[in-house]
């Protein structure tokens, strides 16, 4: 699917991101993947808190207890690559008014074509992707420019997004990286865990046909857990701190903390 390159996005998109810059400075704020750890977190907790949630977060239990504050979807298999949004996301656009989206700038089209969106506050980041990953080459700071391919939403977008918050302590949950060591086909798909029924998932008809494959060197989980750390390590420069406040999963080397003791008073108020 085609899109404007980088300097129309720019004179479109550009100042709609960039009022977001250092909007939350000196706050913390959590980042869901929907790893089968975020089963384990009382969400309930995160209710008066800023949140920047994933993909198919709407099908996770804990997507019942809060409305989250971001939204965030790098992939384009959840517009099916233009086709249509899946149905569980569409079906989830009424209850989340109150949320702002940042989506692949890709998706524009789409988004306009969808009912379900209108009213929604929706915002774009321009995924530079061709030889520019995050690994290779660094965060881009300035993300109403463009974000660097972290070859996992956590890395490309709900990190970088939040550092240029303003954010200085970011807690990541459910972000395991263990979902599967092979490739994606039909039969290794069933083997993906999630925070919920992988059988739900509505994109992987879409996913085992086209999906650009991220098998570097046959190793899939280290090279996503590297584009996690090498972001962590250049916020930790800057006096901001990626914490693994999850239980389990491949995130190893981050510092951890335990989810209960961030709140030693109790829930904040919304």
């Amino acid at each position: 699917m085609s899109r404007p390159g980088k300097d129309a996005y720019g004179k479109k998109h550009g100042d709609s991101i960039r009022v977001f810059r250092d909007i939350h400075k000196g706050e913390r704020c959590f980042v869901l993947g929907n790893g089968p750890s975020l089963c384990q977190v009382d969400a309930t907790m995160l209710a008066g808190e800023y949140t920047l949630v994933t993909n198919l977060f709407i099908k996770t239990e804990a997507a019942k207890t809060f409305s989250p504050t971001y939204y965030c979807m790098s992939d384009y298999t959840h517009w099916q690559g233009g086709r249509g949004f899946v149905p569980s996301l569409l079906e989830a656009m009424p209850s989340l008014t109150q949320t702002t989206f940042f989506l692949e700038s890709e998706a524009e089209a789409v988004v306009n074509a969808t009912p379900e969106f209108a009213g929604l506050d929706i915002r774009y980041l321009y995924l530079e992707y061709e030889d520019t990953s995050v690994l290779e080459h660094g965060v881009h700071a300035q993300v109403h420019e463009f974000v660097r391919w972290g070859r996992t939403v956590i890395a490309d977008f709900c990190l970088p997004l939040a550092r240029y918050m303003g954010f200085n302590e970011i807690y990541l949950l459910g972000c395991d990286y263990n979902w599967t060591d092979k490739p994606v086909t039909q039969d290794s798909f069933s083997s993906i865990k999630y925070a919920y029924d992988p059988a739900e998932d509505d994109r992987h008809l879409f996913r085992i046909k086209e999906y650009r494959t991220m098998h570097d060197n046959g190793n899939m989980i280290e090279t996503l857990v590297a584009n996690v750390y090498a972001v962590a390590d250049a916020f930790s420069k800057q006096g901001c701190t990626v914490y693994n406040a999850g239980q389990g999963g491949n995130l190893a080397q981050l510092p951890t903390v335990e989810f209960d003791s961030l709140f030693p008073q109790g829930r904040r108020s919304a």
